[in-house]
């Protein structure tokens, strides 16, 4: 889904959704129930996935 279908579903910007991808923002946990809402996913699988993204993000600066 691009981020301007997914902003037009889930009710926010579309310059937001680009930051919370390239992990500069964080969402809300309010925000975050409406991106899984629009995305047709859990939200406590939305948060694994995102946890385990930052753990791979930050492996790869250490190296």
């Amino acid at each position: 889904m691009s981020q301007e279908k997914l902003s037009e579903k889930a009710d926010v910007d579309v310059k937001m959704i680009g930051r919370i991808e390239t992990f500069i923002r964080n969402p809300s946990l309010n925000l975050a129930d409406s991106l899984a809402n629009a995305l047709n996913v859990p939200l406590s699988q939305m948060i694994l996935e995102a946890e385990k993204m930052r753990r791979e993000m930050a492996e790869k600066k250490r190296k």
